[in-house]
């Protein structure tokens, strides 16, 4: 927890980065590009690298990204329940997966679309347990 304040406090302390020159170096038939000046003679090229300025699509898509891990947290969260002995514990469903419901209702309707209108009162029962057993 400590830690969390210290990396917080050095990253509202560090400014905003600055622009570095850059040297494309050729050694050995080699193309290097670094911050520091070429150590065999004179640089190929060298110009100032400014950082990119922020992107509001992309960082609208990672907010709306954060939000969205954020209400995944709170629907995983275990409810606690007190049992008739007073003994406080844990219920956690296994259905709670949303993409694993529809995952079974996809695998359904291709295997009744491979089967066409003859398929089986066996194979349709059997299709629709998988489908309750994963959106329960």
């Amino acid at each position: 927890m400590e830690l969390r304040w210290i990396l917080m406090a050095v990253f509202a302390l560090s400014g905003d980065a600055a622009a570095q020159q850059v040297h494309k170096c050729v050694e050995s038939g080699r193309t290097i590009y670094q911050s520091d000046p070429c150590v065999t003679g004179p640089a190929a090229k060298s110009w100032n690298a400014a950082p990119e300025a922020p992107n509001p699509y992309q960082q609208a898509r990672l907010d709306a990204i954060r939000q969205e891990l954020e209400q995944r947290r709170q629907i995983e969260r275990p409810t606690y329940r007190y049992a008739q002995s007073g003994v406080r514990g844990i219920s956690i469903s296994k259905h709670r997966d949303p993409d694993r419901c529809e995952s079974a209702k996809a695998h359904r309707a291709s295997v009744f679309n491979a089967a066409g209108i003859h398929r089986s009162f066996e194979l349709t029962r059997r299709m629709d347990d998988m489908v309750f057993d994963a959106c329960k």
